[in-house]
């Protein structure tokens, strides 16, 4: 395999599928709680080879930064702190409590009051080392100067945090990771994790930039680099007391030299070659689980996650037109509006979820998929049905499980079904606001099942 591919090693009992395997150095081993490093890298030596460089690099990264785990305790120590803005608004909120005027004769008092066991320096003026009680002078004898205090990072992200992540969400706990890993990019970037905003420049929006773009991908930097924009923006709007706090982050674009060198990735409709032999496959094994969820996928094409987490109160097999309801469960939330729609069964699809109703109400489930219906059941269950594909798509990292819904919609189009029910079918969003509005569900389920049976055989033999 050569030495730069040193880490590089066959895995499986038939020796048919590569990880990349390395030693964790021994300084890490207590702070990753690991001996060594074990990623997949491919069911295909050339598959392997392709991912080699971005696994080995990603292992650098973790050494280079001195383990996760230490990040993580540094990002509790941060969140932990109480920023100079936070002591600020605590103090005026106490005043105001108080109902003393700042600056007026009572609001002196007070502050002598404060300060009485402060120690004096040689001009006989107490030395404040307290932020709490420096915050609580200010406000009572300098309310201007209480308001020139510097509004950081951390006090934005808090922010941002309590106006827009909901603790109900599903997704709750993941975006917070995805903000936690934003600040700790920004730290590093600009050599300070707790920035103060107002003395940010175009210069260090850029740099911070380009400190991801050495980490990720383009698209994936330009998603964050949005989160940002978004949380110093909210920011402006709520916290800045001065109004003089620009967000630099503003019309923040790729280089061209990154986005030309990163190749976009291109999902492909599902090939019928491989679709046949994925199902084969699937009817082999015991479980049938994975088939039912397959057809299910096939022959409605709903997004993973929202079969996966399905529940049994979202079937409708009595109904004149059999269907599924997808809409929000407290372990799925839906990408839009538009997602939460009526989408009919027939053929295959209709016959598959006959049979996990079957099996779940067996097993005493709520969900379709029992084993599923959780949080982060979806990627679960995209583990469980990628690492069949893989073997079969012969190294075309294109071909994954989305793929079906692609293959639906080109079918669809094929065969001349119109937009508008494509869209309904799929959860796209519908422009019209008459289509969007005045049809209601039941002839939305009609126009779908016309427009599927164009395409799926009514019944099957495969379930």
């Amino acid at each position: 395999m050569g030495h730069d591919l040193k880490y590089m090693q066959r895995s499986g009992k038939l020796g048919t599928s590569f990880v990349y395997r390395r030693r964790v150095p021994k300084q890490l081993v207590s702070v990753l709680e690991q001996g060594e490093f074990k990623f997949p890298l491919g069911s295909s030596e050339d598959e392997a080879i392709r991912r080699y460089p971005e696994i080995h690099a990603k292992a650098e990264r973790i050494i280079k930064s001195g383990g996760k785990s230490q990040e993580r305790e540094r990002l509790a120590e941060l969140h932990n702190i109480t920023t100079p803005y936070e002591h600020a608004e605590t103090a005026q909120k106490q005043v105001r409590e108080w109902g003393i005027e700042p600056s007026s004769e009572e609001a002196y008092i007070a502050a002598d009051l404060a300060t009485k066991n402060c120690k004096l320096d040689e001009d006989g003026h107490p030395v404040i080392t307290s932020p709490e009680t420096e915050a609580f002078i200010k406000a009572l004898v300098a309310p201007e100067k209480a308001q020139e205090v510097p509004l950081t990072l951390i006090d934005a992200v808090r922010h941002y945090k309590k106006e827009r992540i909901d603790p109900s969400h599903p997704d709750h706990k993941e975006r917070l990771q995805r903000i936690d890993r934003i600040i700790s990019g920004i730290g590093a970037a600009l050599s300070n994790e707790n920035p103060d905003l107002y003395s940010l420049e175009r210069k260090d929006a850029l740099k911070v930039r380009d400190h991801f773009l050495t980490l990720k991908s383009p698209s994936s930097v330009a998603r964050e680099m949005r989160d940002v924009k978004a949380i110093v923006n909210i920011a402006i709007r709520d916290l800045d007391k001065t109004g003089t706090l620009k967000n630099h982050f503003n019309q923040l674009e790729m280089p061209k030299a990154a986005t030309a060198a990163t190749p976009t990735k291109v999902r492909k409709p599902i090939p019928e070659d491989i679709n046949e032999a994925m199902k084969a496959k699937l009817s082999g094994l015991n479980n049938k689980s994975s088939l039912h969820l397959w057809l299910i996928l096939e022959g409605t094409g709903c997004r993973l996650g929202e079969i996966s987490s399905l529940k049994l109160s979202s079937v409708h097999l009595d109904h004149h037109i059999p269907h599924i309801v997808v809409d929000p469960n407290p372990n799925r939330s839906v990408k839009t509006s538009s997602s939460i729609r009526p989408v009919p069964l027939i053929g295959p699809a209709l016959d598959a979820c006959k049979a996990a109703v079957e099996a779940s109400q067996k097993k005493g489930g709520e969900g379709l998929f029992p084993q599923y219906d959780k949080p982060k059941g979806k990627t679960n269950a995209s583990n469980a049905l990628m690492k069949h594909l893989k073997v079969l798509r012969n190294g075309d990292e294109a071909i994954v499980t989305h793929g079906l819904r692609h293959r639906l919609k080109s079918k669809l189009a094929a065969a001349g079904v119109e937009k508008l029910v494509r869209d309904m079918i799929c959860g796209h969003s519908i422009k019209d606001v008459g289509d969007r509005v005045y049809i209601d569900n039941e002839a939305r389920l009609k126009m779908c099942k016309q427009g599927l049976e164009v395409i799926i055989v009514p019944r099957s033999e495969e379930v």
